[in-house]
Parts: C-alpha cells; sequence; structure tokens
C-alpha cells in the first residue's frame, strides 16, 4: 500500500485486497477454529475415557478385596475389550494374575499375564510380565518352555532376577553345577544388603548341599 495515497485511495485498495483475498482468510481461520475445537474435543473425550477406566479398574480392586472373584473378572474383561489402550487395563490383568494364582488357577494366571505381554505399553510391564509368566510355568511343569523365556528376554534392570530364576529351573532340572553358577552370578551383582541376596544366598547353600 502506498503510504502517500489518500485516505479514499488507501479504502479502495484495502477493498480490493479483501476481494481478491477475503475468501481464503475466512476459510483460513474456519479451519483454525475447527481444529481447535477438535483438539479440545479430542482431550475431552481422552480424559473422559480415562475417567471411565479408573472407574473400572477403582471398581475391579473393590471386588478382588471382598473376594468377588466372578464380578471382578467381569469388569476386567470390560477393561481389555474397551480401554484395553489405557494403562488401568494393565494394572488390572497384574492384579487378575496374581488372584488367579492364589486360588491355584495358573491356566488364568497365565492368560493376564500374556495379555500384557501383548498389550502393555511399557517396557518393564512387559518384561515383568515375562518373569511371572516363566514363573507360573515353572508351577505348571513347563522347565523348557520357562528357560526359553528366561533366555529370549531382554531383561534390562531385571536381569538379576531373570538369572535367579534361571538358577531356579535349573534346580527342577537337577541341573546343580549350572544352578550354583546362575547364583553366584546374581550375588556378584547384588549389594549385601540388598533383601534378594540372603534368599539368593540360602538358595546357593541348598546348591552347594545338593
Amino acid at each position: 500500500m502506498d503510504l502517500y495515497a489518500s485516505d479514499e485511495e488507501k479504502g479502495e485498495e484495502i477493498k480490493q485486497w479483501w476481494r481478491d483475498n477475503g475468501t481464503s482468510v475466512v476459510m483460513g481461520l474456519v479451519f483454525a477454529v475447527a481444529v481447535f475445537m477438535g483438539g479440545r474435543y479430542w482431550q475431552a473425550n481422552q480424559q473422559s475415557h480415562l475417567t471411565l477406566a479408573a472407574n473400572h479398574y477403582q471398581q475391579l480392586t473393590v471386588f478382588l478385596a471382598d473376594n468377588k472373584i466372578d464380578e471382578a473378572t467381569s469388569v476386567g474383561d470390560s477393561l481389555f475389550s474397551d480401554f484395553s489402550d489405557s494403562p488401568h487395563a494393565v494394572f488390572a490383568a497384574f492384579e487378575l494374575a496374581k488372584q488367579s494364582v492364589s486360588r491355584d488357577d495358573l491356566t488364568a494366571a497365565r492368560s493376564y499375564l500374556e495379555w500384557v505381554i501383548e498389550h502393555a505399553e511399557l517396557s518393564a510391564q512387559k518384561v515383568t510380565a515375562k518373569l511371572r509368566v516363566a514363573q507360573v510355568m515353572i508351577q505348571q511343569g513347563e522347565l523348557s518352555a520357562a528357560y526359553r523365556v528366561v533366555q529370549q528376554t531382554e531383561a534390562g534392570a531385571f536381569s538379576s532376577q531373570f538369572k535367579e530364576l534361571e538358577g531356579d529351573i535349573l534346580i527342577a532340572q537337577e541341573k546343580y553345577s549350572e544352578a550354583e553358577q546362575a547364583y553366584r552370578t546374581v550375588l556378584s551383582s547384588l549389594d549385601s544388603n540388598d533383601p534378594r541376596y540372603m534368599l539368593v544366598k540360602l538358595k546357593l547353600d541348598d546348591v552347594n548341599g545338593s
């Protein structure tokens, strides 16, 4: 726009610019508002989704505390089907697996843990589930399968727990010298003040006694 033009000329230029660009400006504003409102709607929907999942999980824990297993299982099924993308579904699977083990329903426990392995987003949750699946396999007498899980899992921060479990499997297979080495490896990675140190030390002493 010419800085030295008259007010009338400036007005005409503004009108002409608006005639040329008004439609695109309006469409751009409409699009921006739509994006903003869509984002707000998505956030509200997500928050509502998580709140419902949290309510389901709270209900499940109450049922478990009251030993209402059928009701807890039903709520868990709802979490797995309708809220599988929420962390509460993973928490529920761990709780139901723990309850199943306490009732000696190892098949159900293993199913819940395998659900975590398949659906959890956090690697730590997946690794924890694999550790517990291997423990369940040992109780089911599937020692070779448990050993494969232990060997194939990238344990990371859980490596000492997996190594200890490897020792437990080797003991069950009566491979005492290999179990001894596994337990010694665990002890070398633990501080003597660690609560697990004494437990593993007792296992090692039992191996030596054997």
